[in-house]
């Protein structure tokens, strides 16, 4: 009569087998996460910079002087180096008088557009001035291998944008 050993449990190769499968899928699950995390980054960004030309449009359409400012003219939305600046265009006693509103700062590892632009809402008006006279001008928002674009156009209306490949 022969003794036969009968366990219950899991072999070594077993257990090696189920580690490397979590792991593999660990990795992939990180990795989703940071690429769609980089994708919000991007997507924020542009949301933001979207904000700050809605509400100079808004500001120049109900004619809203800012502090030192007594005959507003219009409201400029200009891209200098790493910032939107809001600016308003005022004449205070026949001389024009230009009035830093707000300040937006591209955040780090997103770009904006390369070189400098300036979009510009009169008075009253509802419009944009667009650069070089354009009936539309892309607005465009680059980072962590993202890309997103919007659109103002002469109108003033600002799309909701996308991503492109």
């Amino acid at each position: 009569m022969s003794k036969h050993h009968s366990s219950a449990g899991f072999t070594l190769i077993e257990m090696i087998v189920a580690v490397a499968i979590i792991i593999i899928v660990t990795g992939f699950a990180i990795a989703s996460f940071i690429s769609f995390n980089d994708k919000q980054q991007v997507q924020t960004a542009a949301r933001e910079a979207q904000l700050v030309f809605r509400k100079a449009q808004s500001k120049a359409r109900v004619k809203e002087n800012p502090t030192g400012c007594t005959n507003l003219e219009m409201y400029r939305v200009e891209k200098n180096g790493g910032a939107l600046i809001t600016t308003a265009m005022c004449v205070n006693g026949g001389t024009s008088q230009t009035v830093e509103v707000d300040r937006w700062t591209i955040p780090d590892g997103v770009t904006l557009n390369p070189g400098a632009f300036t979009i510009t809402y009169k008075t009253l008006h509802g419009g944009a001035g667009l650069p070089a006279d354009a009936d539309t001008y892309d607005v465009t928002l680059a980072g962590y291998n993202n890309t997103y674009t919007f659109e103002i156009t002469k109108g003033g209306e600002i799309s909701t944008g996308a991503f492109t490949e």
